[in-house]
């Protein structure tokens, strides 16, 4: 019985494109998790009133997002489908952020629509 051969361009099998594409789909809705869970917590109305806090955590999650997917790319090649797979998955968690953060609106502060 051989090992499994396991190269530097994966985590346990699976490439880093294939994680950063992963987190791309899913990162915005952990994000709005999180702070959906500290919403019963804190009382974001009096501690943030100029509103900027799920502008801030979602912002810097697609930034996350899309630094993760260029490492995911340069470690794992440079192809065509990569890349239209990759566009595709920013564009999808920039849709999600702008949905989610109308609900974290309604979630934190009471003003929904």
């Amino acid at each position: 019985m051989t090992a499994k051969y396991i190269d530097d361009h994966s985590v346990l099998g699976v490439s880093y494109f294939a994680l950063a594409v992963i987190f791309a789909l899913v990162g915005q809705f952990i994000a709005y998790g999180a702070l959906d869970l500290l919403a019963g917590a804190v009382d974001f109305a009096k501690a943030d009133p100029a509103h900027s806090t799920p502008t801030l955590v979602l912002g810097l999650t697609l930034f996350a997002q899309i630094i993760l997917l260029a490492l995911g790319l340069s470690k794992s090649g440079f192809t065509a489908m990569r890349a239209a797979v990759g566009t595709g998955a920013i564009i999808f968690s920039f849709a999600m952020l702008l949905l989610l953060w109308v609900a974290l609106q309604c979630v934190l502060y009471n003003a929904c629509l």
